[in-house]
């Protein structure tokens, strides 16, 4: 027998607030969940619901930056979890509200390998010489026989 938990009542009623533009209530039931998510100790599911809170309260006079912030925090820890989407999600939700883009990038080789990531995206390059420059592509592009 399985069992599964598709998170608290209260997180699906406050997003459903939420989306009938009833923020007060959306932010109270958020804060419920967030709570109740966290005495269970549903990590998961309390970032879903921070993150959700955040982006009620970026509605709410006096409480964007404190949004912000929080936003910024959900899409660290979901990174640290491995929950790519729900961090891409932040990080667009504070982005679009006036965030500075704090994502962590890599540029990194081990040995024929360079591997780039920004912003929830990976690419890996095999290549002695290290991964081609834009402007080198094109000319090589542009190049017969190149």
């Amino acid at each position: 027998m399985a069992v599964t938990f598709k998170g608290a009542v209260v997180h699906h009623l406050g997003v459903l607030a939420a989306v009938l533009g009833r923020t007060a209530a959306a932010a109270s039931h958020l804060e419920q969940a967030v709570a109740t998510h966290d005495r269970l100790g549903a990590v998961i599911w309390s970032l879903r619901s921070q993150y959700e809170l955040a982006r009620v309260r970026l509605d709410q006079p006096g409480r964007r930056e404190a949004a912000v912030s929080a936003l910024a925090e959900v899409a660290r820890k979901a990174r640290a979890l491995g929950l790519a989407q729900l961090a891409r999600d932040a990080e667009a939700a504070g982005f679009a509200a006036g965030q500075v883009p704090v994502t962590e990038g890599v540029f990194a080789r081990d040995g024929a390998m360079w591997t780039l990531a920004y912003g929830g995206v990976t690419v890996a390059h095999a290549g002695r010489q290290g991964p081609v420059r834009p402007g080198r592509a094109a000319r090589r592009a542009r190049t017969p026989g190149a």
